[in-house]
Order: C-alpha cells, then sequence, then structure tokens
C-alpha cells in the first residue's frame, strides 16, 4: 500500500505542538523518522526542518535515504545551494563513514506524478552504521503550501541496500495553519424574486484564501454602493441574514470595514420573475485518499461559503463519506461518475487523459470537463458535442497541468422549481465560468429545426463585457465588440492549442510560457495589469512579460501614447521548452525557438496576426485595437438562417475586461424540439 509520510510536528523553541493520528504504520526494518520545526507552520510562509532518522537495521555502502515532497506541494528540495531555499543537509557526522550527496527521479504522488522530477538522496559509500544510529537531516527555508492543511505531507524512501528497492518511510504530520486576517470575500444567490430573502455568504480569509481564525469584526454593508446596515461577524464564514429586494434589477453588496481597509463585492443579483437558481459548484477536487493533499473533510470545509455545492471525485469509494450523490474519478474508463441514492448513474468526459468515446453510453455520458485550473479544453466540449452526445461542459478542479492554478473556476447548474441539483446535471443545465461568477442564462435548452433558429443569451457581470460570440459546430458565426478607434490603444494576444497531437487517442499538448517583450523607437509604450501576466516596464519604449497559455489567450492591453505613422511595434519571444506535467507517447515536450516580429502601426490598427510552427502546432500572436468596455448586464441573439441539420450544436463564449470568461453549454438542434424560452427542459 503507497502511503504519504505525514510528519511529526514537535515543539521546538516555542513548544508549537501538532501530532495528528494516522492509518498504517512502518517497517520496524526501514527505521523511523521524526521532524521538528523551528516555528509555526503559516501557509506560504517558510520553515526551517530538522529530520531525526533512527536506521532501523545496519546500514552499509548502498543504503540510502531520498526525500521528497507531495506533487501539489513541491518547493524544491535541493542540496547544491546552502543560500538557496529547501537546502538539505546531513548534520550527523559518523567516524568512518563516507555518504555520496546526489539526485534520483521520482514519479507518482511524491514525484511529478505523470512526470519523473530529481530529488535528493543521500547514499553510503564507505562504513557501517548500526541499527537504532540516528541521522539528524537539516531542511533549511522550505517553502510551504498556500494551502491550510492538517496533514502537510514530506516523503523520506528508505534503501536497505544497493540491490534492495526505495520504500516509503510512513511517520506522523504537521499541522500548516491559515495566515492572518488579509481579506475578504462574499458570494450572493445570483438569481432572487423580489422580496425573497438573499443568500449572503461572507468569508474572512487570509492572503492565500484559507479560512482565517474565527474572530469578531464590525463592517458595513453597502447595496449598490449605498450604506445599509452595520455588521457583527463573529465567525470565518458567516451568513447574512435579512437582505432582500422588492424591485426587480441587478444589485451588487459591498461589505467593508469601516476604514475600507478590508472589503470586497459580491457576485452580480439578478432580481427577476425567473424561476430557475444557479447553484455554484466545485467539481472533482481529489482528497488524500488519492492524489490529492488534504483530507475530504478539509476539501469541504476549505469551500464552505465560496461554493454552494463541493463534490470531490477521488480514485476509489470510501464508504464512509456517503452523501446525497457520490462521485469517483475511474481512471480505467478516464470519466468521472456520479451516482444518487437511487442508483442512477451518469458520467463526464474528461480531457487530461482524454475519454474514449466510443465506448461511452450516450444515456450516463451527460457532461463535459472543458476547464481544470489554468487550462482550457474547449476542443473536448466540442469533440463529445459532435460525436451526438447531448452533454452540458463543467470545470474540475483537479488538474496535473497547472495543480493548483491561480484562477478560481465555477461549474453553474441551473435548477428548476422541484429539480435536485442531479437531475439539472444529468440534464446538462450547466455552464463554465472562469475568474468570476458570470451569470450566463441562454434562451433555449435545444432548438427545433426551424427555417429560421434565434440562440441567445442573456449576460450579467461584475466588470464590463468586452466580446460576446456564437459558435455553430464549432466555427464562430456571430459575435459583438467594439474596437478602439483612438489610434493608441491596442492589445496582444497570446495563444496556443492544448489539443493532443493525435486526436483523442494521447494525452493534450502541455502548456508553454511565453517570455518576451514589446517595444518601440519612437512612442512610449505603457502596460494595464492583465490577468495573467507579470510585466516590467524596463523603459519608457519597453515592457519585459511573462505569461504562460494552455488551450488559452492571454491578453495584455498597450497604450501607445505618442504614435505616429512611422511607429513600428517590436516583439521578441524568448526561447522556452514546453512544460512536461505529462509525456504524450506520440510527441515529447519541444523546444520553442525564439522569435522575433516587426508590426507597423497600420498594420496594428487592422488587427496583426502572426502565427509560427511549434513541431505540429501553430502558436499565435496578435496585436489588435483593443476592445471597448461595454455594460455589465446585456442580451445577445442571432438569427441563424442556413439549412439546420439534426445535431447541430450552438454555444456561447463571454470575455470580460477583467479577463474572465465563461462558456454555455452546448444547445442543439433536435427534430421534435419546440424550444422553451428562458427555461430549460428535462432530457
Amino acid at each position: 500500500m503507497r502511503l504519504l509520510l505525514f510528519i511529526t510536528a514537535l515543539a521546538c523553541q516555542t513548544a508549537f505542538a501538532f501530532e495528528q493520528t494516522i492509518e498504517g504504520g512502518s517497517d520496524p526494518e526501514l527505521g523511523s523518522i521524526t521532524y521538528i520545526a523551528d516555528r509555526e507552520l503559516v501557509a506560504g510562509g517558510t520553515v526551517s526542518i530538522t529530520a531525526s532518522y533512527v536506521t532501523g537495521v545496519d546500514w552499509m555502502p548502498g543504503s540510502a535515504i531520498s526525500f521528497s515532497e507531495h506533487w501539489l506541494q513541491r518547493s524544491g528540495l535541493q542540496t547544491s545551494s546552502s543560500e538557496a531555499d529547501g537546502y538539505v543537509n546531513l548534520v550527523t557526522r559518523i567516524e568512518g563513514v563516507q555518504f555520496e550527496i546526489g539526485e534520483v527521479t521520482r514519479e507518482g504522488v511524491h514525484g511529478g506524478l505523470d512526470s519523473i522530477v530529481s530529488v535528493p538522496v543521500f547514499r553510503v559509500t564507505e562504513g557501517l552504521i548500526p541499527a537504532g544510529t540516528t541521522l539528524a537531516f537539516a531542511i533549511g527555508n522550505l517553502t510551504l503550501p498556500k494551502i491550510a492543511l492538517q496533514q502537510f505531507a514530506l516523503a523520506a524512501y528508505i534503501r536497505r541496500n544497493e540491490s534492495a528497492p526505495f520504500t516509503l518511510l510512513t511517520g506522523n504530520s504537521l499541522l500548516v495553519q491559515a495566515g492572518r486576517l488579509e481579506r475578504l470575500s462574499l458570494r450572493a444567490d445570483s438569481l432572487a424574486q423580489p422580496g425573497e430573502e438573499v443568500g449572503l455568504w461572507l468569508r474572512l480569509e487570509d492572503q492565500f484564501g484559507n479560512l482565517a481564525a474565527d474572530r469578531t469584526v464590525s463592517l458595513d454593508l453597502l447595496v449598490n454602493g449605498t450604506f445599509r446596515n452595520r455588521l457583527s461577524v463573529q465567525s470565518a464564514v458567516q451568513v447574512i441574514r435579512g437582505v432582500k429586494f422588492d424591485l426587480p434589477g441587478v444589485y451588487r453588496i459591498d461589505i467593508r470595514s469601516g476604514g475600507g481597509g478590508l472589503k470586497t463585492t459580491s457576485n452580480p443579483i439578478l432580481v427577476s420573475n425567473r424561476q430557475e437558481q444557479i447553484l455554484w459548484a466545485n467539481i472533482g477536487a481529489h482528497s488524500n485518499r488519492s492524489d490529492g493533499s488534504q483530507t475530504f473533510d478539509e476539501l469541504l470545509d476549505r469551500q464552505q461559503g465560496r461554493y454552494d455545492l463541493t463534490v470531490p471525485a477521488d480514485h476509489e469509494f470510501d464508504p464512509t463519506q456517503q452523501g446525497d450523490v457520490v462521485a469517483i474519478h475511474d481512471d480505467k474508463d478516464s470519466v468521472i461518475r456520479f451516482a444518487n441514492p437511487d442508483g442512477r448513474q451518469i458520467s463526464a468526459a474528461l480531457a487530461e487523459s482524454p475519454t474514449v468515446l466510443k465506448y461511452q453510453n450516450p444515456d450516463e455520458l451527460r457532461l463535459t470537463q472543458i476547464v481544470s485550473d489554468d487550462s482550457v479544453y474547449i476542443w473536448m466540449g466540442e469533440s463529445v458535442a459532435s460525436r451526438g452526445y447531448e452533454t452540458g461542459f463543467i470545470a474540475i478542479d483537479h488538474s496535473h497541468q497547472y495543480p493548483g492554478g491561480s484562477t478560481e473556476t465555477f461549474t453553474g447548474i441551473i435548477t428548476l422549481p422541484g429539480q435536485t441539483w442531479f437531475d439539472a446535471l444529468a440534464a446538462g443545465q450547466t455552464y463554465v465560468s472562469v475568474g468570476e461568477m458570470i451569470t450566463l442564462l441562454v434562451d433555449h435548452r435545444a432548438l427545433a429545426t426551424t427555417e429560421v433558429r434565434v440562440p441567445g443569451v442573456e449576460v450579467i457581470a461584475g466588470s464590463p463585457i468586452e466580446y460576446i460570440a456564437l459558435i455553430k459546430n464549432g466555427t464562430v458565426i456571430a459575435s459583438r465588440s467594439e474596437p478602439d478607434d483612438s489610434g493608441q490603444l491596442f492589445t496582444l494576444s497570446v495563444s496556443s492549442s492544448s489539443e493532443p497531437y493525435s486526436g483523442l487517442n494521447s494525452q493534450p499538448r502541455n502548456g508553454r510560457e511565453w517570455i518576451g517583450y514589446v517595444a518601440t523607437r519612437d512612442s512610449p509604450v505603457q502596460v494595464a495589469p492583465g490577468a495573467g501576466w507579470l510585466t516590467r516596464q524596463s523603459s519608457h519604449q519597453r515592457i519585459d512579460f511573462l505569461t504562460r497559455t494552455h488551450g488559452d489567450s492571454r491578453r495584455l492591453n498597450l497604450t501607445l501614447t505618442e504614435p505616429t505613422a512611422d511607429t513600428v511595434l517590436e516583439i521578441g519571444l524568448a526561447a522556452v521548452v514546453e512544460d512536461a506535467a505529462w509525456i504524450p507517447v506520440d510527441r515529447l515536450p519541444q523546444k520553442i525557438a525564439a522569435q522575433r516580429f516587426l508590426i507597423p502601426l497600420g498594420e496594428m490598427q487592422q488587427g496583426a496576426v502572426r502565427s509560427f510552427g511549434v513541431a505540429g502546432y501553430n502558436d499565435r500572436l496578435e496585436v489588435t485595437p483593443s476592445l471597448v468596455a461595454g455594460e455589465t448586464q446585456t442580451k445577445f441573439s442571432y438569427a441563424d438562417s442556413t439549412s439546420p441539420r439534426i445535431g447541430d450544436y450552438y454555444y456561447f463564449f463571454v470575455r470580460l475586461t477583467s479577463g474572465a470568461f465563461a462558456y454555455s453549454s452546448p444547445v442543439f438542434v433536435e427534430l421534435n424540439s419546440i424550444g422553451i424560452s428562458n427555461k430549460f427542459q428535462n432530457r
């Protein structure tokens, strides 16, 4: 049985004791290990740890110990520089015993999971170490995970002799606590009726979004910018009662401290006579029963007040953790299976190890993953929809590409009166929102084979809407946006595909970095902060940047303050190597050559595109006039008069000025559909 090494958290100078009970034990011949931390462990902080290993048998040349971290928590243990973080050093000196310090490769939970990483190893080359000897190792300035954990896991692997394999040595756990209160977050019901109390959930968080300790805080509550009342908050997650609106409209709630040091704004609330509700769901996270780092209960507790619904999906079923609905990540078929208490089962197709669709039952395959952390897999949704599966799109909170990505993802589940969320999932009544909770309401669940079909959508967002597109069978057929015509505002966008090289027969292409600069010779250039970008203004006429893409595009807004007809924008890209989160069988991660582009102002004003080959793919760079920020609420529809085909599908894509975006689920053309405006029908 593969076990994580759970490290004991022992008191050091300040007597912090964080002992946890775990299942399992150790082979006595492996010995035992104890960890002592020099301070309280706080999420995102650093700590120095002493690891005391007691040998279980005599150690001889070839005996060895290696240290590694959980794949979700890798900060970089190393033995090359005592000045750098994560330095591992053997403190104990034994007369007549020599150690060789080097590296070994490790995969799996304590490696790279789907890839291989190098970890420190200490191997005896000379002498004998008697059983019962204590070897002390110092691990300096270890960077802690940003997630608070009850069972922070390092791993020691022991090799008793040259011919023996490395074996995991189990221990006890360290408690990583949340940091101090640094921010608030507020979630509201996205849809409400006049006179109905609106659900409001306030969270007290540290800088990384962990729930801070319970405390009493006095805060002001404002509605659409107008003070309403004073609140007294006593817990890290608190339901705010008594907020209701009698008149239809869109409302925003602000909560802030008296001095404004702590403040947050809710997602928009649409008050109308609509009967449906939106449940915000977090789907597919893994606990430490499989390859996650948190316990099952921690996963649920971490998302309190952030989502309406949290549905973890481990690789194995645990009968002690049954709920109304059970979800399991089935590795064999590469699907997540959901089952309700009545025994009904549905499944979701997955993208990172693409589901083999020809083996799936259309009555069960009702959902498709299109987003995971910072990766976008819309090609997977189109693959499923184009094969006739009437699917709903969802986000999965588990990624081997960008574990613990920086962007929040949400699956919106739209339920009708009297309908359970499981029934809504089974009907594909879902959509995906990334970056913020965008309300996305399509007019029809299905369209008829009429001469003209008019798919439509209503969008309510927290940030201005800059772009809406309607996609039919994978191709944009209509869009709405307004380019800036000042001649000074431009957007640099970069994109790379995440599709597998050989279709659904292999894993997706890995992500890539974009390291480069934009510069001019005659006009100062300025940059606006962009989601997912790191930038530096190295001179008035040059900006350096770093970003990553994986199936999506990243957009950076630039201002040329004094352009002339002769202005040319120079863009340079450094040579990089694709990420290696996994190793596709048909295409290894590739080196991407450096690039340099010169783009005249006139071409930028018309929209400049540069595409370059990367071992079977075409990565893309564009410079176009920036899009004018629109309203935060709008409706969009399009009359499609082309000849209909049964199985045609439409979906909407929405992007905000903040970089947040959303995908609706497909709307299918069906032979007997009558189309129900502003409502969904069960299928």
